[in-house]
C-alpha cells in the first residue's frame, strides 16, 4: 500500500490543517522544525487506518495505491472510515492487525540501546551493566523484540502478575462492614422508642403555644394605651400652630414673588405695545399716499413696460448707427465707380444685368482654363505599342505555348501517381467489402472456401492496372517536352518537377507582364482622342463667350478690353452699391416705426402714473424710459413702505389687546394665589408677611403633622389585632385615660401581670418544641439518609468483590499461560524468517562488512553474534559501535515487516523512520539509505521524519548514486499545538 495524499483538517492536537499531495511511491523525506507536525502524520495515518482503535473526531482523507496499481481513497468523518474506489464505495483494503502496527514505525529512542542495570541482591549496591556479557545480553534482547515487531512477549506475560494477597483485603473489608450493619440496627431501635412518645410531647407543646400566645395580646393593649397618650399630646400641638398650613409647600413664596414680578412685566409691556402703535400711526400718515391706493402690481407693470421702452431706444440708437455706416460705406463705392452718390449712370445698373456680365465673364474663364489644360495634355509624347517592342522572349502565343506544355509535363506526374493509388485502393476496398459480405453470409468463424480466391485475385487486377499506366503517363510527358522546344524559349535546367516548376513560375510571370503592357498602351490611345475632341469643344466654348462679351459693350458701357480682374472688381462695385441703397431704404422705415412706437409707449405710461396720484413730484414733459423707470421705483418703494407700516401697525395694535389681557391674567392669578393660601388679596403687605411667617414654620408643623398620622395609624393597626378581645381593648382605654404622671392604675397592673405568666408558658413551649423536633429529625435522617441500606448494600458490594477477585485469579493465570504459548509458538514459527531476512538486510546496511549468525552458548542456548568480514573475527554484539548496533535494530525491525505481511498476505504499509539515522555517521547514513533505496525500489514506500534540513541533501546524494529520486517536503512551524508522537505500546503492544 503506497500512501499518494494525505490531507489533515481537523486533529487533536493540530492547530490548522496539514496537505501532503503527489507523494512519491518510494522514498519521501518529511522536513520540519519541532512542533511542525512530523509526527502528526502518523497519528494522522493510523486514525485513518484504525478508525476503532483510534478514538476521537479526527476529520481526515487520503489516497492509496494498492496491489495491482488499484487506486483506492479512505475519509474519516467522526468514529467511521468510508472507503471508495472510483466513484463508488469499496471494502477496507485487508491490513496488518493492529497489534503489528509498531514493526512501521522506528523512532530514534526505540534503536538508541539503553542497557538495564544488573538487579544487585538484598543489601549490596547497585552497577551498571558495563560488562561484554551484560551488554551483549541486552543487545540480544533488543533484536528479539525488534524480530517480533517492537513487542516483548515476556514482558506481556510478566503483566499477568498474580493478585498476592487480594483475597484476604476483600475478606477483612467483608467483616468490617457486617459489623457496621449491626450498629446502625441498634441505633434504628432507639429511634423507634423515642417516636413512641412524640404523640404525647406535641399535646404537651399545644397548650403551651395557646398560653403563650397571649403575651402578644396584652403587650398590643399597652403598647396601645401608650400611643394614644402620644397621639392626644401631638393633636396639641399640631393646633397651636393655626389654620392654612395644609395648603402650603415649598415654593408657594416662591409661586407668589413670580406672580407679582409677572404683573408688574405685563404692565410695562403693554405701556411699550401702546408706544409703538403710536409711533407707526404717525410714520404712514406723512407718506401721503391717496385713497384708493394703488396696486404695487400696476406699478411694476408699469416699471416694465418702461424697460421694454429702454430697450426700443437703445434699438432706435443702433439702427441710427447702421444708417451712418451704410451711408458712408455707399459713397466709398461710388467713389471707386467715379460717381457721386444719386447721379445717373452705369452706376445705376440693375441686379439682373449684372448677374448676366457676371455669368458671361465666368463663362469665358472656364473655357480658357479648360482649353489651356486639354493642348497640355494633348503636347505629351505618345506612348510605344508593346507589340513593336523587340525582346527576347518570344512571342505571346509561343509564351502561351511553353505555359500549357510545362503545365501539361507536371500534370502527367501527378495523374500518375493518382493513378496507380487509386487502383491498389479500389482494389483494397473490393477485397474488404467481399471478405465481410462473406462473413455475414456464413455467420461462422472460418473463412468461406471462394473468399482468399478471390480476395487475391483482386488484389492482383488492381496492382496490374496500376503497373499498366506507368507507360502511358511517360508518353504523355515526352508530347509536353516537344511542344515547349517547338515553342523557341529556353528549356528548364534539367527536366525534374522541382525546375520544371521553377520554369513555369518565370514564364507565367513574363507572359502576365506582357499582357498588363498591352493594356495599358491601349488605355493611354483612349485617353489621348477623348481628349483631342474636348480641346475642339473647349475652342468652340471660349469663341462663344469672346463674342457674347463684346455684344454687351453698348448694353454695359465699360470697355470689353478690361482684363478679367478688372471686369470682376467693376461687378462687384455695382453689386455693393445696390446691395448698400437697399439696406439704408430698410434703416430709414425700421427707425420711423421704432421712434412712433417709442413715444406712444412714454406718453401713455406718464399718463398713468399722473392718474395714479403716487407720484411725489409730477414728471417732465420730455420725460424718457429712464425717467420713468426711476418715478416707478419712487411710487412702487413708497407704496411698499406703507403695506409694510399698516402691517406693523395693525400687529402692534394687536399686541396692545395681548398686554392688556396679559395683566389681566396676571392680576387674577395673583389674587387667586392668595386666596388660595388662605391670605387677604386686598392687603398684599400683611399676606406676604403672613406667607413668610408660615413658611418658617412649616417643616415643624409637618413633621408633627406626620408623627400624629402615624401614631393614630398604629393605634388602628393595634386595634384591629386585639379584636375579640374587647376586655383587653376596654384595660387599654382605661390605661390610656388615665391623667399623665399618676401613678400606675389599675388596668395597667392587671395588663402586666397576664403579660408575665404569658412569657413563662412561651419558655415551656420552646422547651417542648425543641425535643419534638429532635425526635423528628431523628427520624427522619434515618428514613432520608438510608444509612442502613447502604451498609446492606456495602456488604453485598464486598461480597461481590471477593468473588470478583476469585475469577480474576483463576483468568490470570490463564492469560499468562496463553501468553506463554504464543511466545513458544512464535519463536518457532516466524523467528527463523525474520532471522534470515535480518541476516540479509543486516549485510546491505553494513555493506556487507557484518553478517549476524548464532552461536552456540551455555549448555543448547544459542547466541546472535556478528561476524567482520574485513577482519574475519566473530564479535559479540555489546563490542560492536553505537551506529552499527543501531542497523542492526533496524534491519530486525524491516525484517519482522516483510515475515509478517508474507505470512499474513495482507497490504503492506509505508515504513516510517522519525530520526531514525540521526547518529550515524555520513558513511553508515549513505549504506542505510542505499538499502532503504533498495527496499523502496522494490515497491515499499518509506518516510523519513526529520528536523535537520541537511538530511534531505543527503538523501538526494544517496539517491543520485543509484540512479533514483526523493521526494522532499518541507513542513512550516506553528502547525501543531503539541507535538505528540505514538508511542510503541499504543501501537503494538507493551515494550520490553
Amino acid at each position: 500500500m503506497r500512501l499518494r495524499r494525505l490531507k489533515v483538517e481537523r486533529l487533536a492536537g493540530i492547530d490548522g490543517q496539514i496537505d501532503l499531495q503527489r507523494l512519491a511511491p518510494g522514498v519521501n523525506v518529511v522536513v520540519g522544525p519541532n512542533a511542525s507536525g512530523k509526527s502528526s502524520l502518523v497519528r494522522a495515518l493510523l486514525a485513518l487506518l484504525y478508525p476503532r482503535e483510534t478514538p476521537g473526531s479526527p476529520r481526515l482523507s487520503a489516497e492509496f495505491s494498492i496491489a495491482g496499481g488499484v487506486e483506492i481513497s479512505a475519509e474519516r468523518l467522526g468514529d467511521e472510515t468510508t472507503w471508495t474506489r472510483g466513484h463508488g464505495p469499496a471494502a477496507a483494503p485487508n491490513l496488518i492487525p493492529w497489534e503489528s502496527c509498531g514493526a512501521y514505525f522506528l523512532r530514534l529512542e526505540d534503536l538508541v540501546l539503553e542497557p538495564h542495570p544488573v538487579r544487585p541482591g538484598r543489601g549490596k549496591p547497585s552497577q551498571p551493566a558495563t560488562g561484554p556479557t551484560d551488554l551483549d545480553r541486552a543487545v540480544s534482547r533488543a533484536i528479539g523484540r525488534e524480530l517480533t515487531g517492537g513487542i516483548d512477549l515476556a514482558a506481556v506475560a510478566k503483566g499477568f502478575g498474580k493478585l498476592e494477597n487480594k483475597g484476604n483485603v476483600a475478606a477483612a473489608e467483608l467483616r468490617e462492614r457486617l459489623r457496621e450493619l449491626d450498629r446502625l440496627r441498634a441505633v434504628q431501635a432507639e429511634i423507634h422508642q423515642r417516636e413512641d412518645r412524640l404523640p404525647e410531647l406535641e399535646e404537651e407543646l399545644e397548650r403551651a403555644r395557646v398560653a403563650a400566645e397571649g403575651a402578644g395580646s396584652v403587650r398590643e393593649a399597652l403598647a396601645l394605651a401608650a400611643e394614644v397618650r402620644n397621639a392626644a399630646q401631638l393633636e396639641e400641638r399640631v393646633a397651636q400652630y393655626g389654620s392654612g398650613f395644609d395648603v402650603l409647600d415649598e415654593r408657594a413664596a416662591e409661586r407668589l414673588e413670580s406672580a407679582l414680578v409677572a404683573e408688574t412685566e405685563e404692565k410695562r409691556r403693554a405701556l411699550r405695545e401702546r408706544e409703538e402703535a403710536v409711533r407707526l400711526a404717525a410714520e404712514l400718515s406723512s407718506l401721503e399716499l391717496p385713497e384708493p391706493v394703488p396696486s404695487s402690481a400696476a406699478i411694476r407693470e408699469y416699471a416694465e413696460a418702461a424697460r421694454e421702452l429702454r430697450s426700443k431706444r437703445a434699438e432706435l440708437d443702433e439702427i441710427e448707427a447702421q444708417g451712418a455706416q451704410t451711408h458712408s460705406e455707399l459713397r466709398s463705392v461710388q467713389r471707386q465707380l467715379g460717381v457721386e452718390v444719386g447721379a445717373a449712370g452705369p452706376a445705376d445698373l440693375t441686379l439682373p444685368a449684372l448677374a448676366k456680365v457676371e455669368a458671361t465673364v465666368e463663362r469665358r474663364l472656364v473655357a480658357a482654363l479648360r482649353v489651356r489644360s486639354l493642348e497640355e495634355e494633348s503636347s505629351a509624347a505618345p506612348a510605344d505599342d508593346p507589340a513593336k517592342r523587340e525582346g527576347s522572349g518570344g512571342s505571346d502565343s509561343d509564351l502561351a505555348d511553353a505555359e500549357r506544355a510545362l503545365a501539361a509535363w507536371l500534370d502527367a506526374g501527378s495523374k500518375r501517381w493518382r493513378s496507380r493509388w487509386a487502383w491498389l485502393g479500389g482494389g483494397l476496398v473490393t477485397g474488404v467489402a467481399l471478405y465481410l459480405y462473406s462473413r455475414y453470409l456464413s455467420l461462422v468463424d472460418s473463412w468461406p472456401a471462394w473468399a482468399p480466391p478471390y480476395l487475391v485475385g483482386g488484389l492482383a487486377a488492381s496492382v496490374l492496372l496500376a503497373l499498366l499506366t506507368a507507360p502511358w503517363t511517360s508518353a504523355r510527358r515526352v508530347a509536353a517536352r516537344r511542344v515547349f522546344e517547338g515553342s523557341g524559349l529556353i528549356g528548364p535546367e534539367r527536366w525534374s518537377e522541382a525546375a520544371v516548376i521553377r520554369r513555369l513560375a518565370e514564364v507565367t510571370v513574363e507572359a502576365e507582364s506582357r499582357r498588363r503592357a498591352k493594356e495599358q498602351w491601349l488605355r493611354h490611345e483612349v485617353r489621348r482622342e477623348q481628349s483631342h475632341a474636348q480641346l475642339e469643344r473647349a475652342r468652340a466654348d471660349l469663341a462663344s463667350a469672346v463674342s457674347d462679351i463684346a455684344a454687351l459693350r453698348s448694353e454695359i458701357g465699360y470697355e470689353p478690353d478690361l482684363p478679367d480682374a478688372g471686369i470682376a472688381a467693376w461687378l462687384q462695385a455695382h453689386r455693393s452699391a445696390l446691395e448698400l441703397r437697399g439696406r439704408l431704404a430698410g434703416l430709414k422705415a425700421k427707425r420711423a416705426e421704432v421712434a412712433r412706437s417709442l413715444a406712444e409707449g412714454t406718453r401713455a405710461i406718464a399718463i398713468q402714473l399722473a392718474s395714479s396720484g403716487a407720484l411725489a413730484a409730477p414728471l417732465p414733459d420730455e420725460a424718457g424710459p429712464d425717467e420713468l423707470i426711476a418715478a416707478c421705483k419712487s411710487v412702487e418703494e413708497r407704496l411698499r413702505r406703507g403695506e409694510e407700516l399698516k402691517a406693523q401697525l395693525l400687529n402692534a395694535r394687536r399686541g396692545v389687546a395681548a398686554a392688556v389681557e396679559r395683566l389681566k391674567t396676571a392680576k387674577a392669578l395673583t389674587k387667586r394665589l392668595l386666596t388660595d393660601l388662605e391670605l387677604a388679596p386686598e392687603d398684599l403687605e400683611g399676606s406676604r408677611i403672613e406667607l413668610q411667617r408660615r413658611m418658617r414654620s412649616l417643616p415643624e408643623w409637618r413633621r408633627l403633622t406626620q408623627d400624629l398620622a402615624a401614631s393614630i395609624a398604629r393605634c388602628e393597626v393595634s386595634k384591629r389585632r386585639l379584636e375579640g378581645r374587647g376586655d383587653l381593648l376596654e384595660l387599654a382605654e382605661r390605661a390610656a385615660s388615665a391623667p399623665e404622671g399618676a401613678e400606675a392604675n389599675e388596668a395597667e397592673r392587671e395588663l402586666r401581670s397576664a403579660l408575665d405568666a404569658a412569657g413563662s408558658a412561651r419558655l415551656e413551649a420552646e422547651r417542648l418544641s425543641e425535643q419534638v423536633f429532635n425526635v423528628k429529625r431523628d427520624s427522619g435522617s434515618a428514613v432520608s439518609n438510608r444509612a442502613l441500606e447502604r451498609a446492606a448494600g456495602a456488604v453485598a458490594q464486598a461480597r461481590d468483590q471477593l468473588a470478583e477477585h476469585r475469577a480474576q485469579a483463576m483468568r490470570l493465570a490463564l492469560g499468562g499461560r496463553l501468553v506463554e504459548d504464543l511466545a513458544q509458538r512464535h519463536s518457532a514459527g516466524v523467528q527463523p524468517a525474520a532471522l534470515e531476512l535480518a541476516r540479509e538486510w543486516f549485510a546491505r546496511f553494513t555493506a556487507g562488512r557484518y553478517r549476524l549468525d548464532l552461536a552456540s552458548g551455555a549448555g543448547t542456548a544459542k547466541r546472535l553474534v556478528a561476524f567482520d568480514h574485513e577482519t574475519g573475527e566473530v564479535r559479540e554484539l555489546g563490542e560492536l559501535s553505537t551506529g552499527t548496533r543501531t542497523q542492526l535494530l533496524l534491519a530486525s525491525r524491516v525484517a519482522y515487516a516483510l515475515v509478517e505481511e508474507t505470512r499474513s498476505g495482507r497490504e503492506p504499509l509505508p515504513l516510517f523512520l522519525d530520526e531514525a539515522l540521526t547518529t550515524a555517521d555520513p558513511e553508515r547514513f549513505s549504506a542505510v539509505a542505499l538499502s532503504l533505496l533498495e527496499l523502496a525500489a522494490s515497491g515499499r514506500q518509506v518516510f523519513y521524519l526529520s528536523a535537520r534540513p541537511e538530511d534531505a541533501g543527503a538523501w538526494r546524494e544517496a539517491a543520485e548514486r543509484c540512479a533514483q529520486s526523493v521526494n522532499a517536503i518541507e513542513l512550516q512551524r506553528s502547525t501543531v499545538l503539541e507535538e505528540s508522537t505514538p508511542q510503541v505500546g499504543q501501537l503494538g503492544g507493551a515494550r520490553g
